[in-house]
């Protein structure tokens, strides 16, 4: 039997900086860099997603955002469950994540609770 790739949970950010269009140097650099880790890099992990990180991609209007969509969709999604709820709740408590950011606490949850290897923001 085949040794299992890592997994990894992918956040609303590296879509948003896959597709969306840079306004600034660093924007740019950043997107340069996603794209590069995606097309190398992303064959040797199991990759998943949310639906919180559909949900952040469908606020608001901005260039790319209906490639972003599509793109989140094509992976697996984790599952909410009551150990997420609990967790978020401690991140925001402890201050692990801002209370102004209550997104950036369930991304960190689900890639928590569901024991995934890394988080790629």
């Amino acid at each position: 039997m085949g040794k299992q790739k890592p997994t990894v949970y992918v956040d609303t950010n590296i879509f948003s900086a896959m597709y969306g269009r840079p306004r600034s140097a660093s924007n740019t650099a950043r997107k340069q860099k996603t794209l590069r880790w995606w097309k190398l890099e992303r064959a040797h992990f199991a990759l998943f997603a949310s639906r919180q990180s559909e949900i952040e991609l469908l606020r608001g209007r901005y260039d790319g955002q209906d490639a972003a969509i599509a793109a989140v969709r094509r992976w697996p999604y984790l599952t909410g469950t009551n150990d997420l709820d609990h967790c978020v709740k401690l991140r925001l408590k402890h201050y692990v994540v801002p209370e102004s950011e209550p997104g950036d606490a369930i991304q960190l949850s689900f890639a928590i609770t569901h024991r995934i290897d890394y988080l790629l923001n």
